[in-house]
């Protein structure tokens, strides 16, 4: 039976920014979403404990909300109705900004999704529903509106979007498809990045699952340069780059001799314009081209090797020096090669695009991270592991080795500080823990000008973790476990004379016992919440061993209130009071805020 009266969208998944009843309450008027009227607090304002008023319609004179302005000040109700996606009831203006801000802002946008390919399907409404809600609320954590406040998020708008789309891929597992990973994978880091670490578990091993019954990568040609097989590729290498650097899946082994039959992605200028490249580079292949993604893969399949060689307690200590040895080796060649696009100039910091310094400045973390983790997993001092006596010189060697390198993730990161405003990868900020925790011990340095450094070096570490763990929940809780290791340290009384290689390494093996979750935390990455026998709770990283030892008051978790996101160049002062005053005096600590520290 047909009607000429245009009906409300339809409520099931993906639908409910469409049509609102005639009733609302003041809140999902103001927002012009649906509103299940229940009195009296309706589901949505029960949901987002938020305050559900009620104002007569006849009376309801309400100012404009800001949060309203979506781009172009476009509302639902001032757009024709061939603007909506009628299935999905966003607005097209809101869901073009939303897909540019996804291929912008999200590190495996490209290896899921051709912008031009995916623009072209949107508008022949060719696009899986779950695809397009898991773009939108991955894009919408990064969106910040008019008014300078990322409300689709706080509005619990991301969230929403987010289960639907698990809704509907999910009723989609019966039939894996290559749409089904992108979607997975997109949700992955959307739970995992808001510490929702149990469902993104969840979530990746469906991805790893799918990737698997697909037959990747077996099924991958490795000599069709078709962009529908590069896509497919590019898949596969997303899957397994985030298996590698998430640590959250090592035992999904893929033999080497089958990941060296298969081509790495494109350059990005050539992906980005389709254009067909007949010289596939294989990943066995010592010819470089200027493929960020390939890079990434290079350098990620060596921190996987670094992580495991950590992790292993098989070894003697003399045959895990030649390791060290080894692997050192191995990861200055990989250095050596690195094409020129990628190396980090100061130059480069002040005039390189925004987007380009972001993959420039996390190549190169990638690289001194491994580096630093790789020499400091023998170091009591820095990483509380066992100590080995009789092998002073080289650990004196491993010591300095390593605490040149976590000097260097500070001095990248200061140096891209003032023209870098992206926002941060969550490795970014577990590198600069990293870096901050094997420095801590010389903050007390009776060198002056070390640990003036020092102390110069943490400052911008604990900046660059506060930014980027607005949005990363686990960098989040680092933060916390990080100023129980300057608690610990400080407690412990050191006076270290001079850096590594000018101590007696008696002094790097004064720390006598193993410290595992604390090791952890600096030399695993994302084990923290891996292991333990369990996936840790909703936002929380399991407490540390410093603060029992130093009799700490205990970590109380993290907080998930995440009411908003300032912008990256703008963190309040109290956020970081209580960090950086232990490390300056009160002007410096001024001046630093005030951002006229020279960096």
């Amino acid at each position: 039976m047909s009607s000429s009266k245009q009906r409300p969208a339809p409520t099931g998944p993906g639908n409910h920014l469409g049509g609102r009843p005639r009733k609302a309450c003041d809140e999902c008027r103001s927002l012009k979403v649906r509103c299940s009227n229940e009195r009296p607090s309706c589901k949505r304002c029960s949901r987002l404990r938020r305050p559900c008023t009620w104002t007569p319609a006849a009376t309801a004179q309400r100012a404009p909300n800001p949060r309203n302005n979506v781009p172009s000040a476009v509302t639902v109700d001032s757009i024709a109705p061939k603007d909506v996606r009628g299935d999905l009831g966003i607005p097209a203006a809101l869901l073009s900004k939303l897909v540019d801000g996804y291929f912008s802002e999200f590190f495996y946008a490209p290896l899921l999704l051709h912008p031009p390919t995916f623009r072209q399907a949107l508008g022949n409404n060719s696009v899986k529903k779950h695809v397009i809600l898991s773009v939108c609320a991955v894009a919408s954590s990064f969106y910040v509106g008019s008014s300078q406040d990322t409300y689709l998020f706080n509005d619990g708008f991301s969230s929403e979007w987010a289960d639907n789309a698990q809704s509907l891929v999910f009723a989609d597992l019966a039939s894996p498809q290559e749409e089904n990973m992108v979607t997975l994978l997109n949700l992955t880091l959307f739970w995992y990045c808001q510490g929702q670490w149990q469902r993104s578990f969840l979530l990746g091993c469906n991805t790893f699952c799918i990737a698997r019954i697909l037959n990747f990568p077996d099924s991958i040609s490795s000599n069709d340069t078709s962009l529908s097989a590069e896509m497919s590729r590019r898949r596969f290498w997303a899957s397994y780059t985030m298996s590698r650097l998430s640590g959250m899946l090592n035992d999904w082994i893929v033999p080497f001799e089958t990941l060296g039959k298969v081509p790495l992605p494109w350059g990005e200028d050539d992906f980005s314009r389709g254009r067909l490249s007949e010289n596939l580079i294989m990943f066995t292949d010592s010819e470089r081209d200027n493929s960020f993604f390939a890079e990434i893969i290079r350098i990620g399949g060596l921190w996987t090797k670094v992580h495991k060689f950590i992790q292993s307690t098989e070894l003697e200590f003399g045959e895990r020096l030649a390791t060290i040895q080894a692997m050192d080796t191995e990861l200055r060649k990989w250095r050596n090669s690195l094409p020129e696009v990628f190396t980090f100039t100061e130059t480069k910091a002040r005039n390189c695009d925004p987007s380009a310094l972001s993959q420039v400045l996390l190549i190169n973390v990638l690289f001194h991270q491994s580096l630093c983790v790789l020499h400091a997993s023998i170091i009591p001092l820095f990483t509380f592991c066992r100590v080995s006596p009789g092998h002073g010189d080289a650990q004196t060697r491993s010591a300095q080795t390593a605490f040149d390198h976590a000097k260097h993730i500070s001095s990248l990161l200061q140096k891209c500080a003032t023209s870098h405003n992206k926002d941060q990868s969550g490795f970014i900020g577990y590198s600069a823990y990293c870096s901050s925790a094997i420095q801590l011990p010389f903050l007390w340095c009776q060198a002056t000008d070390v640990a003036a450094r020092v102390t110069t070096n943490i400052k911008t570490n604990s900046l660059v973790m506060s930014r980027v763990g607005k949005r990363w929940k686990l960098v989040a809780g680092l933060e916390k476990h990080l100023r129980s290791l300057r608690r610990y340290h400080e407690i412990s009384g050191y006076s270290l004379q001079d850096e590594p290689c000018n101590i007696d390494s008696e002094e790097l093996n004064r720390h006598s016992r193993s410290f595992d979750r604390t090791r952890t935390s600096l030399l695993g990455h994302n084990d923290i919440i891996w292991k333990y026998g369990q996936i840790s709770e909703c936002g929380e990283i399991v407490k540390l061993e410093v603060d029992d030892d130093g009799q700490h008051e205990p970590d109380r978790g993290l907080d998930l209130n995440m009411t908003g996101f300032p912008a990256y160049s703008d963190v309040a002062a109290e956020m970081l009071d209580d960090f950086l005053a232990p490390f300056c005096v009160p002007a410096d600590l001024d001046a630093f805020m005030a951002d006229s520290t020279p960096y």
